[in-house]
């Protein structure tokens, strides 16, 4: 009697030892494609407010209202320029009260540069441009910028305010400057 087994084992290694022969006589067509690619500047500047108010708690000279902080999600792939890249500037002043600002901190999201304060403390603006900050590379060129820049806004009031029925609202422009 025949061992039904090893039958199926002749067939099973037949089949293998086919296979194997198919897969090493088979040719394959290699194609090569070239590619390119471009990265154009990009530049972006949001805020986490459009607007606020700044109270004071008296009306003498000297007094300083509360403060106010805004955060600046900044991003940019071409931010060759070093000083005075984040600029603020007022629409028009306000009588005996300076609005001022200051650099508060930078929380870095990416890239090879941070911002720095272009000066420590509070700055009083105007309706000329007033630099915050300053960039800094930390790698290679320092061209890629991405974090959050936080600024703090107060007023100072510079000489005693009189009673009056006008309530002062200003335009305060920002600009991310990259090159």
């Amino acid at each position: 009697m025949k061992n039904p087994q090893r039958k199926q084992i002749h067939f099973l290694l037949a089949t293998i030892f086919s296979l194997t022969l198919l897969s090493s006589s088979a040719q394959a067509a290699v194609e090569s494609l070239s590619f390119g690619f471009s990265s154009v500047a990009s530049l972006s500047i949001t805020a986490d407010k459009s607007d606020f108010t700044l109270n004071f708690p008296d009306f003498l000279n000297g007094t300083t209202s509360d403060q106010s902080q805004v955060r600046y999600d900044l991003s940019s792939n071409n931010i060759t320029r070093g000083a005075g890249v984040f600029l603020v500037r007022l629409s028009d002043t306000v009588p005996s009260v300076d609005l001022q600002a200051a650099f508060d901190h930078y929380e870095d999201a990416g890239g090879n540069a941070v911002l720095t304060a272009s000066q420590g403390g509070f700055r009083t603006l105007s309706t000329y441009d007033v630099s915050l900050a300053d960039k800094q590379n930390r790698a290679g060129k320092g061209n890629v910028l991405h974090g959050t820049l936080v600024v703090n806004y107060q007023a100072k009031i510079t000489q005693d305010l009189e009673a009056t029925v006008a309530h002062y609202t200003r335009t305060l422009t920002v600009t991310f400057v990259d090159t």
